[in-house]
């Protein structure tokens, strides 16, 4: 069935039927006048019977003002005043002043921003945390060990003068793009590239003058720094005719490269290897390899031990500034947009890291971003002065929405101390003048349509708080409680942002509801010859959003059910696609974009060792002159040389590599002029073996020597079975063809020996023994080939397992103090070890914690001191021995499940050393305090010092075990779920066994994965919670201002809706995982998911379209009725909703644009989340309105004169059929009783 919809602006003709006695013009039907008629039914549905309202003067024209001060005995004096409405006549009779007042308000609060210290979050990842129990543990470790008391360590003490650093590093990482020779990247052609790329880099005036204000003991560190070019061009001394150089400076001044193993041994006997080449990376397997890096250290001093705190750190602070100066003015230009690197990119990437720089391009990336940050305020000011048409309000409105965000942040800074600005903050500006946009549009319609029922300002005033504030409350207080929903969240910052947000939401409407609207006011009565001036429209003339909405409206009658069953197929298919795409993430967050330095750059920095273990703090610049030695040098100190190296020809009798035993080549050269001494000396080289056993020196090595000579024997005894003592492992050899241009790099070892000799035996030998490998350096030819075979149970070439400190254990932030950390032990064998292929660098770590008390209760809003996260546990008390017995074999009991590489243990280490000092352990409880304290001291294993303890007062009130895990930090969620079951049984099943004075009662285990994978699990979990509350609420809120079920059901529909069409959006159209920044975006937005709907079914609601709209000209009643409500909500409410829209989706779209791919998501999400919301609320809603709305919504009751039995009303309205010719149906008719 077609339907017209008749205009609301009827023609004079019909406006003569209802004139009212005293006015001079007679109002059109529906006007005020006539509701004086109706007491019951107001605008709003809401007036009382002595409520009488004037009667509606003629429209004035466009652009012309209106005046609060009028002359007795005209028409607007003789109008009757509206009740006053938000102090509606005072503020008419001095708007200005009233304004003006409340912005000095809001000035004078603003004034205590000042006041607040504020702290500028840039980590992203800190906005992550939750308040999950293993976030909470682990926040309260670190808390407990960044403020721990260290100054006790009488290492420290001792050492005054011992000086302080700060260490600043740049890493420069070179990635091959694609093809290249067989070395890829360490391909002559690629090396020179680099070699001449950083040689400009080294030259510079800016990095020689920065270098030269580091200690100098530490400059070789910064320039020329740690480079691969280095040791494969490396000067060559060269003695002609030879191919063996004397010795090498590495400087990268080379004229040829020399063979990648040399380069690798060289490398890797300074221990250099690991910082400039990939795990994994060994020449004898491939010598191909796509990334190398180069290092640069800068390291400050700040101070000596004996230097106050406050100095050290002021100065400490000062090197940050030249830091970061040295990144801005330096790094960027040269590694990222100078011609060089340009040029060096065509082959190559090339990505920077180092101290701080995730920091430093988190802020230049922002302000890379400004001017789209610009771009996006002009949009809005631009439309807003389009609508509006008023410099004043299209000014002074989004002004007020962003000052909300700065009363927000002072309310939550002086009641809950939340002082630190996160990019969620700067996220609350974008949102509040969003919302603050919705908020203007409806009071600007507001006022703009009153002068069509009032005439003087305190009339017009008291008309548009009523018309508008409700409506912008209702919106209001929906959203706002959407954000505070989030208070139900796990994750802390989305409920501190949820709970900031809900309080920035209504602040904003309270700003434009006491500010906006008197400034509404001064424009028109001040400012109106500044406005934009439009084609002034007709008395009779029907505004152009009334056409056009009215049209609108018509056409979603007459395709209703199409739209309807569109929306449910396309709704149906997103769900679909929905399921079959999602997928999850438990990644870390990316905030830059793929190929950003900050993203694809780090994942190839992990390609290497990590530096904390690869580059510690002790890290000393290496020797630049390498001294050659040769294979048959004797007599030359091992110490000196840095590698052995020869040239070399083909075996005779090549031999694969050593297996622990089998047979060698010797060449023997006689030693002779010993005279009458009466011993003699013996020297066996063996090339590709690491060591023997001391079976095999003793039986097969002393036998190959005492055949040498028939008069050798031993002084003893005991002589030759301390020859396995005796072996001497070498720098290792290069062995050279110069032909072919193959280079072989063996293991090298000697062996040597004293005997007695007689006078006729002989004075000794040096044997070069070939027991591996196919070259065999060049020899003379008149030395004699023996054989050496070797027996016995054998030590094959393997790889030890050694010891080291844990990196990073502690630090005093990027402050170390110059103290020897050298020491290390070997790790025995334990039973729960296990061996793992997963690089070093990406190994989670865990660590198990005794007498420290975490803080685990939530706290809803804020954050706790440091200091109030934890505390120590009064029961721990290492001097009990079955206290140390427990946290002892808490080490050497543990089981494989837990997947342990490598441990650092406080009790183990400490229990070899009472055994070796005391001869016992435990320590008795007398004996404890004197025994912990010599350790703390005096130790040389790994846990030494105070790493791994808290001491108060030199006691031990905590300590903590350290275990390197056998899994990657990555690996999928499931196996990393049952790890931490594992961790939890086994913590479980010590505690129940151990003393309490061993901190068993509050001993926990922590690891930023656990944190990560629970806190994923606990947002999947609250984002459900959330959600539901989100509905419930909404549900509720349109409940209380409309009194209708089926309108708060609809409202609840339209918001499921959008959260389906983000879903698809994020997983099916832009591929996304589904992480934490999309599930926390998702909860951000879903607020603004009710706005529009709440509008268009608040005004549908109201009793004002019974009195304002005319009845479309239908014989359907009913469905008459939900045609003039909806054709009245769209017409009221329309150009707001539309507006706001435009306002939020159009600025969004500067944020696809940013750098940050945070944001990026961010302003899609928001774009997507608008543009879905507006289109629900225009279309399927406005459809559904006219097929599903209720007839009467709530306000039977207001017709209750009219009905005294209710069931009455109910028929009237839909229930069944009224009676004829009743009142109520000519009210609902819009025709006068």
């Amino acid at each position: 069935m077609e339907v017209s919809v008749t205009s609301a602006w009827p023609k004079e003709e019909d406006a003569s039927a209802t004139a009212t006695p005293g006015m001079d013009q007679e109002p059109r039907p529906g006007s005020s006048s006539e509701l004086a008629d109706h007491p019951a039914a107001d605008p709003e549905g809401e007036l009382h019977a002595d409520e009488v309202l004037p009667a509606e003067k003629p429209r004035k024209m466009s652009g012309e003002s209106d005046r609060s001060h009028v002359t007795p005995g005209s028409a607007a004096a003789r109008e009757q005043h509206l009740p006053c409405c938000c102090c509606s006549h005072f503020t008419a009779y001095a708007p200005a002043s009233c304004a003006i007042a409340g912005i000095l308000v809001i000035l004078g609060f603003l004034l205590i921003l000042v006041a607040l210290p504020m702290d500028i979050e840039t980590n992203f990842d800190s906005f992550l945390i939750s308040d999950v129990e293993s976030s909470m543990r682990n926040a309260a470790f670190d808390f407990a060990r960044a403020g721990r008391s260290t100054g006790t360590n009488r290492r420290l003490q001792q050492a005054s003068s011992a000086v302080a650093y700060s260490t600043k590093d740049l890493y420069v990482a070179y990635e091959l793009k694609s093809g290249g020779s067989s070395a890829g990247i360490l391909s002559t052609k690629a090396i020179s590239q680099i070699r001449s790329f950083e040689r400009k880099f080294r030259t510079s005036p800016e990095l020689r003058s920065f270098c030269s204000k580091t200690s100098k003991e530490y400059q070789g560190l910064c320039n020329p720094g740690l480079s691969i070019t280095d040791y494969i061009m490396p000067s060559l001394n060269i003695t002609h005719p030879a191919i063996v150089p004397e010795s090498l400076t590495l400087d990268s001044q080379g004229f040829e490269a020399v063979p990648i193993p040399t380069s690798f041994l060289i490398a890797e006997r300074q221990d250099v290897a690991k910082i400039i080449l990939p795990i994994g990376f060994d020449p004898k397997d491939n010598f191909r390899t796509n990334v190398v890096r180069s290092a640069f250290r800068f390291k400050f001093e700040v101070g000596t031990a004996s230097d106050t705190i406050k100095s050290r750190t002021r100065r400490k602070n000062e090197v940050g500034d030249l830091w970061q100066e040295f990144f801005n003015d330096v790094v960027i230009p040269t590694f990222t947009t100078g011609e060089a690197v340009e040029s060096l990119k065509e082959s190559m990437f090339v990505w920077v890291d180092g101290t701080g720089f995730k920091d430093f391009e988190v802020r230049r990336a922002v302000l890379s971003d400004i001017p789209l940050a610009v771009g996006s305020a002009v949009f809005i000011y631009v439309y807003m002065l389009v609508h509006t048409r008023s410099l004043l309000l299209a000014f002074w409105g989004p002004v007020l929405a962003v000052i909300s965000v700065p009363l927000t942040f002072i309310v939550c800074g002086v009641l809950f101390e939340t002082t630190t600005v996160s990019f969620a903050n700067f996220l609350a500006v974008f949102l509040a003048v969003g919302f603050g946009a919705d908020v203007i549009f409806v009071y600007t319609d507001a006022w703009a349509d009153s002068i069509t029922y009032a005439e003087s300002t305190a009339n017009r005033l008291s008309w548009t708080y009523r018309r508008a504030l409700k409506a912008s409350l209702a919106t209001t207080a929906t959203t706002a409680l959407s954000f505070l929903c989030n208070l139900a969240s796990v994750i802390r910052a989305l409920r501190q942002f949820g709970f900031f947000m809900g309080l920035c939401v209504l602040l904003t409407w309270l700003t434009m509801t006491l500010i906006y609207v008197p400034l509404c006011v001064v424009d028109e009565l001040y400012f109106s010859r500044l406005r934009l001036q439009l084609k002034a429209r007709t008395h009779d003339e029907v505004p152009l959003k009334n056409r056009v909405f009215g049209a609108w409206t018509s056409l979603l009658y007459n395709l209703r059910w199409v739209i309807l069953v569109l929306t449910l197929l396309m709704l149906g298919g997103f769900v679909a696609g929905t399921i079959l795409n999602v997928q999850m993430s438990t990644d870390s967050a990316d905030i830059f974009p793929e190929s950003h330095n900050q993203n694809r750059g780090v994942r190839v920095m992990e390609d290497f060792d990590d530096s904390t273990t690869t580059f510690d703090s002790a890290f000393k610049p290496p020797a630049r002159e390498i001294k050659v030695c040769r294979e048959y040098d004797f007599i030359m100190p091992t110490t000196s040389c840095g590698l052995y190296w020869c040239d070399s020809k083909p075996a005779s009798d090549p031999q694969s590599a050593w297996t622990g035993n089998g047979t060698c080549s010797c060449y023997r050269k006689q030693l002779s002029g010993c005279g009458a001494s009466a011993e003699a000396k013996a020297t066996v080289r063996l090339v590709g073996v690491k060591a023997l056993s001391a079976q095999q020196v003793s039986g097969s090595v002393a036998s190959h020597m005492l055949a040498a000579s028939p008069g050798w024997a031993f002084k003893d005894a005991d002589a030759r079975n301390n020859l396995g003592n005796l072996q001497t492992s070498l720098p290792r050899l290069i062995l050279q063809y110069w032909e072919t241009g193959v280079t072989d790099i063996q293991d090298l070892m000697e062996i040597g020996a004293t005997f007695q000799r007689q006078s006729s035996s002989s004075c000794g030998f040096e044997d070069i023994c070939y027991c591996a490998g196919n070259l065999h350096c060049q020899v003379d030819s008149d030395l004699a080939v023996v054989q050496l075979s070797i027996n016995g149970s054998g030590i094959a070439a393997s790889r030890r397992l050694e010891i080291a400190e844990e990196p990073g254990a502690f630090t005093e932030s990027e402050t170390q103090v110059a103290v020897d950390t050298s020491h290390g032990r070997a790790l025995s064998a334990v039973p729960g070890l296990i061996t793992t292929k997963v690089p070093i660098a990406k190994r989670m770590k865990v660590r198990a914690v005794f007498g420290l008390v975490a803080e685990t209760n939530i706290k809803l809003l804020g954050e706790r001191a440091p200091e109030d996260t934890w505390s120590f546990d009064p029961r721990f008390d290492l001097s009990d021995p079955w206290a140390q017995r427990a946290l002892y074999f808490f080490c050497a009991d543990i089981p494989k499940n837990l997947k342990i590489v490598m441990m650092w243990c406080f009790l183990q280490d400490f229990r070899n050393y009472a055994r070796e000092h005391s001869g016992r352990f435990p320590v008795k409880a007398v004996d404890w305090p004197a025994a912990s304290q010599l350790y703390v001291d005096t130790a040389t294993s790994a846990t030494r010092g105070t790493r791994y303890i808290w001491l108060e007062n030199g006691a031990i009130k905590g300590v903590y075990n350290s275990f390197e895990i056998g899994e990657a930090k990555y690996a999928a969620t499931a196996r990393l779920e049952a790890l931490k079951k594992n961790w939890d049984d086994y913590m479980l099943q010590w505690s129940l066994g151990a003393p309490a004075s061993a901190g068993a009662l509050e001993a926990f285990h922590t690891s930023e994965v656990w944190v990560r994978v629970e806190s994923y699990q606990a947002l999947l979990g609250s984002i459900a919670i959330s959600m539901l509350i989100l509905c419930l609420l909404a549900f509720i809120c349109m409940l209380l201002f409309t009194r209708s079920v089926i309108l708060s059901i609809v409202v609840v529909l339209c918001t499921c809706g959008v959260i389906i069409t983000l879903a698809f959006f994020t997983t099916t159209v832009m591929k996304w995982k589904l992480g934490l920044i999309e599930v926390i975006a998702s909860i951000y937005f879903v607020g603004y998911a009710l706005d529009y709907s709440l509008h268009i079914v608040y005004k549908y609601a109201s009793n004002e379209a019974l009195t304002h709209e005319e009845a479309p000209d239908m014989k359907n009643l009913s469905a008459a009725n939900r045609v003039r409500r909806t054709n009245f909500a769209m017409k009221t409410m329309g150009t707001a909703t539309m507006g706001s829209a435009i306002t939020t989706a159009g600025s969004s779209i500067f944020l696809v644009f940013c750098t940050l791919t945070i944001f990026v998501k961010l302003g899609a999400m928001c774009f997507i989340v608008t543009f879905a919301s507006i289109l629900f609320a225009m279309i399927p809603l406005g459809a559904g309105l006219t097929v599903f709305g209720p007839l009467y919504p709530g306000r039977c009751r207001a017709l209750e004169p009219y009905y005294p039995d209710l069931s009455e009303c109910k028929r009237a309205y839909g229930f069944s059929s009224a009676p004829a010719g009743s009142d109520a149906d000519a009210l609902l008719a819009g025709q006068g009783k």
